[in-house]
């Protein structure tokens, strides 16, 4: 099953292929401002769903000092998905942990530029339950509670971590690799077409050690 997704941004394919994240070391694809681990990214999803974590119990959640909305959130003490998004939509710095995505070509306002085609050719959960292929449904388009997305019917298990909000927006607090960006637009109109010298796959996740239980 494939769930497609968009993005819209000013980056040409030659700078998106090329371009080394600071933070992971991976070379090419959409890393976040402040690209966290997997490890902090499962951390903060099972904050805010520890039900969803699996076997053992869910880590404290952490995030690196550089991210704008850790202040925020640490004195909140308890938060949930709703309160990420509203930081992560109201942060406009360059400390901010998400990819956004939009389930349309329209990119949420944003598709004056070059508009990429996502593609996750696995299977995806919503909370926790096998996500619907069709990416028009409620499931996809919350009116108001955030939903959790993740490729693993657990936190624990998931190398993709997501946020799926109102407006059909899709953020990602894990990195988008160039083999699931298969196609793109230009700006100006036309159809999609290949994005050079890439090939599409199955999400590659980065290398990550074992989640440990506390």
């Amino acid at each position: 099953m494939t769930f497609v997704f968009y993005r819209g941004v000013t980056t040409q394919p030659g700078s998106l292929r090329s371009r080394a994240c600071k933070d992971c070391g991976e070379t090419g694809g959409f890393h976040a401002w402040v690209c966290v681990s997997l490890d902090d990214a499962r951390s903060l999803a099972a904050h805010c769903n520890p039900k969803l974590w699996g076997a053992g119990t869910p880590p404290s959640w952490t995030l690196p000092d550089l991210v704008a909305m850790k202040n925020s959130l640490s004195k909140l003490g308890k938060f949930g998905l709703a309160d990420v998004v509203q930081f992560a939509k109201a942060e406009k710095s360059k400390g901010t942990i998400q990819i956004s995505t939009d389930l349309t070509e329209e990119c949420g306002g944003y598709a004056s530029g070059y508009i990429y085609k996502i593609a996750l050719d696995e299977t995806l959960y919503i909370d926790g339950v096998e996500a619907p292929s069709d990416q028009t449904s409620s499931t996809w388009c919350p009116m108001i509670r955030p939903r959790l997305l993740t490729n693993a019917p657990t936190i624990s298990e998931s190398t993709v971590i997501g946020l799926v909000a109102r407006g059909k927006e899709v953020m990602f607090l894990t990195p988008i690799l160039p083999d699931n960006i298969p196609e793109y637009k230009k700006p100006g109109g036309g159809g999609f077409g290949p994005v050079p010298g890439w090939t599409a796959g199955r999400w590659r996740a980065r290398p990550q050690a074992a989640p440990t239980s506390k």
